[in-house]
């Protein structure tokens, strides 16, 4: 009986194993034919609502962008990839239930160099944490500032042939600007110098030769800035200085004695600072015969016995006088008999 029972439940057992290995996954049929259960993942991705920003603004200001979204698995959460069209790029993590982002970020110029503002292409993307994702782009508008000079000041008050120092801030929002500053002195002579990114000041030094135009004691000079940054913004300032003349310096020699008739040579001289003066020179020899003009080294015979004040006087073209005497001493003949009439 024993084994009689044996035979009927082993055959049994073995039916009973088949069926469970060969009876289908519970839920394999709820799979869609063709999909593959490690493909992507399954679900409706976020939404970005209406992106918006406050452009335009101006270089060196904060952008700044917000919007709205939305994600039917409020399980979900979030990661913001900006990039802003300026080689940066920032990545922002929000938790579940977010509805919403602000964000912020600086321009410190408007590139390219060359154009008074540029546009910007944002580009946006928001992942959920079941890697869906939804994509936005915006266009923003940098505009240039021009710089400006501030503190402009130069030393207010030299003599001819003297240096002056220009010096001032410059101002720009922009970091990343170069500049160019042109300087008109007033002279005659322009100047233009060129300065890196990051300048905040300068300082000239400038030689002023004369006081012009002629004819006057002192002169003033308006200067004229003008600041340019490498986007064609630019502004203007001006100050101004004085430039005292000078007058001459005048040596009309050593004292001298002579004889009636006897040719006396005189040897004058002057130093003026100012270079580009022009100059008059005049001698008087004191014993009444007409002034000599023009030669710092004439020749004069006195007639009569005495002693002469000679002056030399040497004008500028700005009236600046300079004034030096000598005496000439004029002995009588000696008349020296011969031996024999002794």
């Amino acid at each position: 009986m024993i084994y009689l029972g044996l035979l009927i439940v082993i055959p049994l057992l073995l039916a009973i194993t088949w069926v469970i290995k060969v009876r289908p996954a519970i839920g394999a049929d709820s799979i869609p034919s063709g999909v593959d259960p490690e493909g992507p993942p399954i679900g409706s991705p976020p939404v970005l609502g209406t992106v918006s920003s406050n452009s335009p603004v101006s270089e060196n200001d904060s952008l700044v962008i917000s919007g709205n979204f939305s994600d039917p698995d409020t399980s979900d959460t979030f990661t913001l990839d900006v990039t802003w069209g300026n080689g940066d790029r920032d990545i922002y993590e929000y938790t579940s239930g977010t509805t919403g982002f602000s964000e912020t970020h600086q321009y410190r110029d408007d590139n390219p160099s060359g154009t008074i503002s540029d546009q910007y292409t944002i580009n946006i993307s928001l992942t959920d944490s079941s890697g869906l994702i939804d994509t936005d782009t915006i266009t923003i508008t940098v505009n240039n500032v021009a710089p400006t000079l501030a503190s402009v000041v130069i030393t207010p008050i030299i003599n001819e042939n003297g240096t002056a120092t220009l010096s001032g801030d410059i101002v720009d929002p922009s970091s990343a600007d170069t500049f160019s500053l042109g300087v008109i002195w007033g002279d005659g002579n322009v100047n233009t110098i060129n300065y890196p990114a990051g300048t905040t000041s300068f300082s000239l030094n400038h030689q002023y030769r004369d006081d012009n135009p002629s004819g006057t004691a002192a002169d003033e000079y308006t200067i004229s800035l003008t600041i340019t940054d490498d986007d064609g913004g630019s502004s203007n300032d001006s100050t101004s200085i004085t430039v005292n003349n000078v007058a001459p310096v005048v040596q009309a020699g050593a004292d001298q004695q002579a004889l009636i008739f006897e040719v006396v040579s005189f040897n004058g001289s002057f130093t003026d600072p100012g270079s580009l003066d022009t100059h008059t020179i005049e001698w008087n020899f004191g014993d009444g015969t007409p002034v000599v003009s023009g030669s710092l080294t004439p020749s004069h015979t006195f007639t009569r016995k005495g002693v002469y004040t000679v002056t030399l006087t040497v004008r500028d073209d700005d009236n600046g006088v300079g004034v030096d005497t000598l005496e000439v001493t004029i002995d009588a003949f000696i008349l020296q008999l011969p031996m024999a009439y002794r």
